[in-house]
């Protein structure tokens, strides 16, 4: 090139370069289109799959929109080296300084607030479904309170998204890995949080060195320094896209597998199954079990590790052994539902419908009777009783993990339930305030203010006219509907968890609760092995 000209040329004036359309060029943009293609497969799968209840906890909108502004900028970084060298140099800086300034931050924030879910549910799993069992209720009423309540009451994700706009150059994966490190799932986020925060922590300290390092410069000309960081970005698509997906896939060969057994099982032998299981809780087998049996005691049995074989017995998987598990031993499985599998709201859910049958309709045996055999008194308390559940469980005002429900029965419900809920327990912001509602609905209305905390709301009764549609059988539905998602989703693996250490008598860590470790380790390997030893004896 002329000296003179050589000597004129700024970064400014610079001329662009051809593209590089090489092998190493064309490989280039062959593995974006190819990568490309596959995490919008996986995202086009998750998302058609987002009713189920693995997916549905995660908040899909949140992690697909980090992931979309990643993988633009990855997608980027993939053609710098067939095409990066014909743009300008100083519109290539401009868009440099752009991307990693503001959309490549953004897109790490919306990142870790989806990943902080994680923690969220956590915490409010334990809270509410673990131990007391106590429901905390919004003690807040929408606009009429002071702005700082109606903030701290806000849903968990609108609070994050405001906290991470205000700073959003803070570093949160190192608080991420070390608050989510005690916690054992059974959905695979734990691996997700902890894996994406890790596979991150190499990005900014390598794309500084192979910028700074002369001795990398041979291998800036084909790998440039911004990859270090997009190696980050596809450990992040993995764990995001492909963990969820194999999770669901997991998920529906365990359904085919508990749906085969229980139609092996209950179908053909449940007679002989049910009579069994009491004869080995109750029965004759054991010294003594003539003592316990008359005092309505059940008789445990208790087996070797070496006597379990590797895999549960597929008797352990019927609706027969849950039903026997809610009613003899329900606070494991409570534990274990709400700390591994976030779903303590459906084990929740069915004791209190068991509950309240047995108090408010110890007589029913049918629609028809069901009303006539209840005073009007008691028919208005089954009815306060059964607006709790509605409440706790399956509004979507009110309930911090509604159930998931098919839409046919969430509108049943929400017609008899839902407007004596919103006045008992508070409105919504997003309900509709014109709805008039008449003050006789409430006892005592005039001491539930706004402000009032949830014990005072609990306190309310409803004293109106109940519904047609309520009747002892209001929630036999939604319990059967709920009953199967545990037997097919949360019970497998309980009942997995606690045969692979009932056979290894790994005592050192719990996964169901912090107190009493041994000693509840102890009372679940009898429940299981009471049940092995049960329909062993069909």
């Amino acid at each position: 090139m002329d000296p003179v000209a050589l000597a004129g040329l700024t970064i400014y004036n610079l001329p662009p370069m051809p593209p590089k359309w090489d092998s190493i060029g064309i490989f280039y943009i062959t593995f974006c289109a190819t990568w490309t293609a596959i995490v919008l497969a996986g995202m086009a799968f998750l998302w058609a799959n987002r009713a189920n209840p693995i997916l549905k906890i995660r908040g899909l909108p949140l992690a697909f929109g980090s992931i979309i502004f990643l993988h633009l900028y990855w997608c980027m970084a993939q053609i710098t080296y067939p095409i990066g060298g014909t743009m300008p140099v100083v519109i290539a800086y401009d868009v440099q300084y752009f991307v990693m300034g503001i959309w490549f931050p953004l897109g790490i924030a919306l990142f870790h607030a989806s990943n902080s879910r994680f923690l969220h549910v956590a915490k409010l799993q334990r809270l509410h479904f673990v131990g007391s069992g106590a429901h905390v209720r919004r003690g807040c009423n929408g606009a009429k309170t002071s702005w700082l309540c109606r903030f701290r009451n806000m849903d968990y994700g609108k609070r994050l998204m405001i906290f991470i706009w205000i700073g959003i150059i803070a570093q949160v994966a190192p608080i991420l890995i070390w608050r989510a490190w005690g916690i054992r799932d059974t959905m695979g986020w734990r691996t997700q949080t902890v894996g994406c925060c890790l596979s991150s922590l190499h990005a900014t300290p390598m794309f500084l060195i192979a910028l700074y390092v002369p001795a990398f410069d041979k291998i800036n000309m084909y790998f440039t320094p911004s990859q270090w960081i997009h190696l980050s970005t596809m450990m992040f698509e993995i764990f995001t896209i492909f963990v969820p997906l194999v999770q669901l896939v997991r998920l529906r060969t365990q359904t085919k597998h508990v749906t085969d057994a229980n139609a092996k099982w209950e179908t053909g032998s449940q007679t002989t199954f049910r009579s069994s299981t009491a004869v080995s809780f109750y029965g004759p087998n054991s010294p003594a079990s003539s003592s316990q049996a008359e005092k309505g005691q059940p008789t445990i049995y208790h087996m070797n590790s070496s006597e379990l074989g590797p895999e549960p017995d597929s008797r352990l998987l019927t609706m027969t052994a849950l039903d026997h598990t809610l009613r003899e031993n329900r606070r494991a499985l409570q534990e274990f539902s709400a700390l591994s599998d976030f779903s303590g709201e459906n084990v929740a859910f069915l004791a209190r419908v068991m509950e309240w049958k047995s108090r408010s309709w110890p007589n029913a045996l049918s629609d028809s009777e069901s009303l006539e055999s209840l005073g009007e008194e008691e028919r208005l308390d089954a009815y306060n009783r059964a607006l709790e559940i509605y409440a706790d469980f399956i509004s979507l005002q009110h309930a911090e993990f509604p159930l998931n429900l098919p839409s046919q029965e969430m509108k049943r419900l929400f017609q008899v339930f839902d407007k004596p809920a919103r006045v008992l327990f508070g409105e919504d912001a997003s309900v509709n305030i014109a709805i008039p509602f008449d003050d006789a609905y409430v006892q005592s209305h005039e001491g539930s203010r706004p402000g009032s905390n949830g014990e005072i709301q609990r306190q309310a009764r409803y004293t109106g006219e109940i519904p047609a549609g309520f009747d002892s059988t209001v929630f036999d539905s939604a319990n059967g509907h709920i009953k199967y998602l545990v037997l097919t989703n949360t019970w497998p693996k309980f009942v997995k968890e606690m045969h692979q250490r009932r056979r290894s008598s790994d005592t050192g860590r719990s996964a169901l609760t912090n107190e009493s470790e041994s000693s509840l380790l102890s009372r679940v390997s009898m429940v299981i092995t009471s049940l092995v030893r049960s329909v062993k004896t069909t």
